[in-house]
């Protein structure tokens, strides 16, 4: 179930409108852009406008990125009887597939395995997950250029940055009361 869904049962689940949900969120999200992500003609929303709905409706924001956690948040809510198929990529599996496939291993392609790992080890086990699904949609489908650039875009989004341009630093602030 894509995030899409998942949104679209909570509404109906709350006798929301994509208008009464714009006016709940007190205008952090307009109801153009919610009734163009809920149609599937928007480009892949951001981060702050998915966590909007996350806090909204109290669901991981995961659930909006990652098929499989949309599926088990819905049926947790009681949204849906079928309980999600299970069928995530695990590390494991990620492992099996690599060993199947030797690729060789360039330079570039190492710094950018360093690059996603650094990234991942700043986010909360669910982001991981679903980073991981990602990669494995990508491995389904990686003929696939359109496919698979609309996967690295959706990644990008998971990982809170768009256009290729890092997340926001965390403050200082935090960090200096951190290290004291």
């Amino acid at each position: 179930m894509e995030g899409r869904a998942l949104l679209q049962l909570l509404l109906d689940h709350k006798e929301l409108s994509g208008n009464g949900l714009a006016t709940a969120l007190r205008g952090a999200v307009s109801q153009s852009s919610i009734q163009k992500y809920l149609a599937g003609t928007a480009r892949e929303p951001r981060r702050a406008t998915l966590e909007a709905f996350a806090n909204h409706f109290c669901v991981p924001i995961e659930a909006f990125y990652d098929e499989y956690v949309a599926e088990k948040t819905a049926h947790q809510l009681g949204l849906i009887s079928t309980p999600p198929s299970g069928s995530v990529l695990t590390l494991q599996k990620v492992r099996h597939l690599i060993q199947q496939q030797p690729v060789q291993q360039t330079p570039s392609l190492r710094n950018a395995f360093r690059q996603i790992r650094v990234a991942l080890t700043r986010e909360t086990p669910g982001v991981r997950r679903s980073v991981v699904a990602l990669i494995g949609d990508l491995a389904d489908k990686a003929e696939d250029t359109e496919f698979s650039e609309h996967t690295i875009d959706r990644m990008m989004a998971v990982l809170g940055e768009h256009g290729g341009k890092p997340a926001a630093p965390e403050s200082t602030h935090s960090r200096r009361e951190g290290s004291r």
